[in-house]
């Protein structure tokens, strides 16, 4: 109230003030007053004269800030935040005892296994594509000679123009590894064709290559088949915990034994137990999960 009433007095201060140059200038024109001088009418339109004018301004600065919030809204949607790249990736998931497929916009399709996420921009670049994949995805990857289609798993970019091809490449593990089913694929600076298989370091330095394999059985849990042949008990047990969503731990010296065996559909009380059997173990349920344990493969 008291920012209110010392704004009025301010406009009653000028009102007065205008008033008086009226009669000063009418005096200096040698204007008579004749007795019928309409004070009060002079008063009143002098009196709206200022309303008018403060409706002016409050109208111009309600239209400015108008203005002004148009353009932000404008500058953000024409210039998004160089420095938050997440607000402009789209992120799909597959969650335990799931595969999950994606559709790109160039026509890729990619299926994410258990436990693997997928992140890409809403719309490609011109010079490129580009997706980050963390875990295991198979990928059949249109042709488009004028933007290659890049990879990102870590620090390892995987280099395809049309192929279809598995890569694996969860948090826990240490390597990257590429199976090529169609095509060409570049993984790092190493060149890899149809039946090869190869696994890199994040610094790109290719540690194991296979060729001649049937990469098909690379790519069969995209039909929700869970079988592995010869495989490390540590890589067999990472894989089925993210399949059924529970811990499944072998003890370090249980963690090289090779293990083959298909365990498609099987419970997974079924499943530690038999995995306990071939390492000459036995499954100790806790509140996380299972522990294997035993004397150890070379028994």
């Amino acid at each position: 109230m008291k920012k209110r009433r010392s704004i009025r007095k301010k406009d009653d201060g000028r009102l007065e003030d205008l008033v008086g140059r009226y009669f000063r200038k009418a005096e200096e024109s040698g204007v008579e007053d004749s007795g019928d001088f309409d004070s009060e009418g002079v008063f009143s339109r002098i009196g709206s004269n200022i309303s008018a004018k403060r409706r002016q301004v409050r109208i111009f600065w309600a239209a400015a800030a108008g203005i002004l919030l148009l353009l932000g809204v404008t500058a953000l949607w024409r210039y998004p935040a160089k420095n938050d790249p997440v607000a402009m990736m789209t992120e799909r998931a597959a969650g335990p005892g799931r595969v999950l497929q994606v559709q790109l916009e160039d026509g890729t399709a990619v299926w994410l296994n258990a436990g693997s996420k997928l992140r890409y921009q809403a719309g490609f670049a011109a010079d490129r594509r580009e997706v980050f994949i963390e875990g295991e995805a198979y990928l059949e990857v249109s042709k488009d000679a004028k933007r290659p289609f890049l990879v990102r798993t870590g620090n390892v970019v995987t280099r395809v123009l049309g192929t279809s091809f598995n890569v694996a490449a969860y948090p826990e593990d240490t390597l990257v590894e590429v199976t090529v089913l169609t095509g060409k694929v570049g993984l790092g600076n190493t060149p890899l064709s149809p039946g090869q298989q190869a696994a890199c370091s994040q610094d790109g330095k290719i540690v194991a290559f296979r060729e001649n394999i049937d990469a098909g059985e690379a790519i069969r849990w995209k039909e929700h088949k869970m079988i592995y042949s010869g495989k490390r008990l540590s890589q067999v047990a990472a894989s089925l915990e993210r399949w059924y969503g529970v811990e499944i731990r072998p003890d370090a010296h249980l963690a090289g034994c090779t293990i083959s065996a298909d365990f498609t559909g099987a419970p997974v009380e079924s499943v530690v137990a038999v995995l306990a059997q071939l390492v000459n173990g036995k499954v100790v349920r806790n509140a996380g999960g299972y522990r294997i344990t035993g004397k150890g493969c070379s028994e």
